[in-house]
């Protein structure tokens, strides 16, 4: 069993690894979930944005989120729709950031999928 390292933000996608191009336009619901695990009894606040590969858009309303505060020990969910116009490789990048009392954070995370 892999465990999972120490941090103060967990992120969690549900994004299959390969989609069956069905019909132009059609919109796919990405589910992600924020923990916060800070071991000081922070709050965490937090934005993500999200970039797309050029076969792929993001509907509009879907492109950042933001929250005020996560106390510890709870989650936060939320999903973003992409609607999918080619076939071939493709990715999703996550650039976001996070605060917890007196630090804040950046980060980018690269996310490939197949579209087939």
């Amino acid at each position: 069993m892999k465990e999972i390292p120490k941090s103060e933000m967990l992120l969690f996608f549900d994004l299959d690894d390969e989609y069956k191009l069905d019909a132009p336009e059609k919109e796919i619901p990405v589910k992600f979930r924020v923990l916060n695990r800070s071991h000081k009894d922070y709050m965490l606040t937090f934005r993500i944005r999200f970039s797309v590969s050029m076969d792929v858009k993001i509907v509009e309303d879907y492109k950042e989120v933001a929250t005020k505060k996560i106390l510890p020990g709870d989650d936060f969910e939320a999903e973003t729709r992409l609607i999918l116009l080619g076939k071939g490789k493709q990715w999703i990048l996550i650039t976001g950031s996070f605060s917890t009392a007196n630090k804040d954070r950046t980060f980018q995370i690269k996310l490939p999928f197949k579209i087939k």
